[in-house]
């Protein structure tokens, strides 16, 4: 199993409601560049807590609210997504002629409320890598009510939604052609949080990209193998295939990779093997544990994910270990 830090869920760094000046868009920055406030990735649009929400979780968070807001602006229901069944998210309209949503996440998360417009705060990154502060106005969801909210990582102070939607932020930035419809997350894993949300293209040389897998509702990818201190392991590539029912995804909601059995199986006889000197312990089902006082980092393999396009993604004992489980 590989590990993200449970902690480490999404960095931002925009407050919603703050008068801030537009950005002349003369020259289109390279990227936006967000960090420092946790928000949990997951649903097609972005939902900030309204000051009446009330959670289940009963945590303490941080509220928005409209009124206080002098560049806030309620969405009506002229607007053309609202009402609209065909999207990630279902919109209605709301008595209070309010555009209105509902939303739920792996079944278990339920959100409602209503859609606001409003600026987001950013870092815009050029090419001379010269960095300049600006606004840009982005519809979100202001969640009147949520439960299901999961309480073991602590409170969120909202959702940012990545997803294809057409109401997710990146598609509005892109459709305003503000940035590419490009974005990066990047964890650091440690501590309590932290990383860098970037809208954009990365100024970094040499890059090799994975195409998504298009007319999915994830973020769909090919994998083409899987090796051990590269050896490629004997699993039939269809295995990996996208379909309905299938396929892999990358999902900053998830803390752990979880493999089929046709890809597990041999996956665990190879990890096995290559530790073979170490002492192994009883673990959950399905876990592979070893005795961490008589190990080190080096006597674990080194994992490789090859995705379509020959993008391979090493991962080395520190991201893949879990103490403790």
């Amino acid at each position: 199993m590989v590990q993200e830090s449970p902690t480490s869920i999404l960095v931002v760094a925009s407050l919603l409601g703050f008068i801030t000046p537009k950005l002349n868009w003369e020259h289109l920055p390279k990227s936006f560049m967000f960090k420092w406030i946790q928000v949990v990735t997951s649903f097609g649009s972005l939902a900030a807590h309204a000051r009446t929400v009330r959670s289940k979780a009963n945590s303490i968070v941080n509220f928005f609210s409209p009124e206080s807001s002098s560049t806030a602006s309620f969405l009506g229901c002229s607007q053309s997504f609202c009402p609209n069944k065909h999207l990630e998210i279902t919109t209605t309209c709301l008595k209070s002629n309010l555009c209105g949503y509902t939303s739920s996440y792996a079944d278990v998360i339920d959100s409602s409320g209503y859609f606001v417009s409003d600026l987001i705060v950013f870092d815009s990154v050029y090419e001379n890598d010269t960095t300049v502060t600006g606004s840009t106005n982005i519809i979100f969801g202001c969640t009147t009510s949520l439960t299901g909210l999961p309480t073991s990582q602590g409170p969120a102070d909202g959702i940012i939604g990545l997803g294809h939607s057409k109401v997710s932020i990146l598609s509005q930035l892109a459709s305003r052609e503000e940035t590419p419809r490009i974005f990066s997350h990047c964890l650091t894993g440690e501590g309590f949080g932290g990383g860098v949300l970037l809208f954009g293209e990365i100024l970094v040389p040499d890059l090799i990209y994975t195409p998504l897998v298009p007319s999915r509702f994830h973020y769909n990818v090919d994998v083409e193998s899987l090796a051990i201190n590269g050896r490629v392991l004997s699993i039939d590539p269809e295995v990996f295939k996208s379909s309905r029912y299938r396929g892999a995804i990358f999902d900053s909601g998830s803390t752990f990779v979880s493999l089929i059995d046709e890809a597990y199986i041999p996956f665990a006889h190879s990890i096995k093997t290559a530790l073979s000197h170490l002492v192994p312990v009883t673990g959950l089902e399905g876990d592979l544990c070893y005795e961490s006082s008589t190990s080190k980092a080096e006597d674990f393999p080194i994992i490789s994910f090859e995705f379509a396009g020959k993008a391979i993604m090493h991962l080395r004992a520190e991201d893949y270990l879990v103490e403790g489980m």
